[in-house]
């Protein structure tokens, strides 16, 4: 990045700084090679928790195709490539920034209460894996480090999910100035389109506001760099309307680790999934646990079909965008500190 732009972005944002830190990823920061969660994540070992009785019998596996034009009923291939950018070297990372990897996802999550079947962190890691596979499709894209924990309700008066053990959450404003801290590093380390793609509902109007926010002061100053809040991905109604679409009454695909949060989650890391737990108190005491619906209809393949429709539908937001916001006779413009 020119220097010029450079002090141009920092006067933006000044009044930013000191946000508190909390960029961890719950569990999900060592996706390596090797090791167990990528061999559970990237379905490395996907066959053999499908296979196992305990799970495939919460739900049909011959799941129906969808009705509507698209089809989701593929499957989603396993990784090849790690695009976490922190695992790289920083003559790594000046190296792709100059060959065109100058589009970055910043994934946000939560850790909060799910029931007795799915972990506190299964936002952080439904987050983390869509990332990863939307970098490999988009191309020329790397993944910032996740930030975990995210607004979860008045921090000041707690109701509702804030009082059940495991949820953990940040003040709005705190959020806010770590969103604008983490984009206003990026941009200084040359990404010049930024893509925010956050998994929990609270976090969603925050992300947009911080995404307006600062196109508008870039646009004044002249900065070159652009952000996007991915609202195409976080879709409540079409996982609805999909869940429909296979049979699952509306009455009984539930909210809150409900069908469709507990069948993504059997799609991201079935290995982390309490199959048991669910098959032996699927109604029991749920609700004061923070489930609804009946979750274990809930099933593998579903799942996999609502990732790729939610993956699906914020690639092609991107897409539009980046046609967009790229004049035609721009191909790729590093831009490098």
């Amino acid at each position: 990045m020119k220097t010029s732009a450079y002090f141009k972005l920092k006067l933006t944002t000044m009044g930013f700084l000191g946000a508190m830190w909390i960029v961890s990823v719950s569990g999900c920061s060592a996706i390596s090679a090797k090791g167990p969660l990528s061999e559970s994540i990237f379905f490395a070992k996907q066959e053999e928790a499908i296979l196992d009785p305990s799970v495939s019998s919460l739900g049909a596996m011959a799941t129906p195709t969808p009705t509507n034009r698209e089809d989701y009923s593929r499957d989603i291939p396993p990784l090849t490539e790690n695009f976490d950018l922190t695992r790289l070297t920083g003559p790594e990372l000046k190296a792709k920034m100059q060959a065109g990897f100058t589009t970055v996802i910043i994934p946000t999550g939560g850790v909060e209460q799910n029931g007795p079947y799915l972990p506190l962190n299964k936002h952080n890691q439904v987050a983390q894996f869509s990332a990863q596979h939307m970098a490999a499709r988009l191309g020329y894209t790397l993944v910032a480090p996740l930030i975990s924990v995210v607004p979860e309700g008045d921090m000041d008066h707690p109701t509702g999910a804030r009082w059940m053990s495991g949820t953990l959450g940040v003040r709005e404003e705190t959020f806010r100035r770590l969103l604008i801290d983490l984009i206003q590093s990026l941009v200084e380390n040359g990404f010049s389109r930024l893509c925010l793609l956050g998994d929990h509902g609270q976090s969603q109007k925050i992300q947009q506001s911080v995404a307006e926010d600062l196109n508008r002061a870039w646009v004044k100053a002249g900065v070159n760099a652009r952000i996007l809040q991915v609202s195409r991905y976080y879709d409540p109604d079409g996982e609805q309307q999909l869940l429909t679409q296979l049979g699952i009454p509306l009455q009984a695909q539930g909210d809150h680790a409900g069908v469709a949060d507990t069948a993504e989650f059997m799609a991201v890391n079935a290995l982390e999934f309490r199959s048991k737990v669910l098959s032996l108190n699927a109604q029991k005491n749920a609700v004061s646990e923070g489930a609804s619906g009946q979750p274990d209809r809930a099933n593998v393949k579903m799942g996999q079909m609502l990732m790729s429709m939610r993956m699906d539908k914020a690639l092609r937001q991107i897409r539009e965008w980046q046609k967009k916001e790229t004049p035609e006779n721009q191909t790729n413009d590093p831009s490098p500190p």
